[in-house]
């Protein structure tokens, strides 16, 4: 009897080759590859990815200073 843990093995790993078997371009019409996505589909992920950075980094900042004048006031 073949383990669920080897089922699953077996199922992942027919997945993962389907996957890189796919790659991430295709023939559009058998002579020339087509990406399946282009770098201009990330310009709106990029400014929310920059936006939330400095979201954290002035959270961090204002953290650190509440417990900067926290310290020097408990002394």
């Amino acid at each position: 009897m073949i383990g669920v843990k080897r089922v699953w093995r077996y199922i992942l790993g027919a997945a993962g080759f389907g996957v890189f078997m796919a790659g991430g371009r295709v023939f559009a019409d058998g002579s020339t590859w087509t990406p399946l996505i282009s770098s201009s589909s990330f310009t709106g992920i990029t400014t929310d990815v920059g936006s939330a950075a400095a979201g954290i980094v002035g959270v961090c900042l204002i953290v650190c200073g509440i417990g900067i004048l926290v310290r020097v006031l408990a002394h």
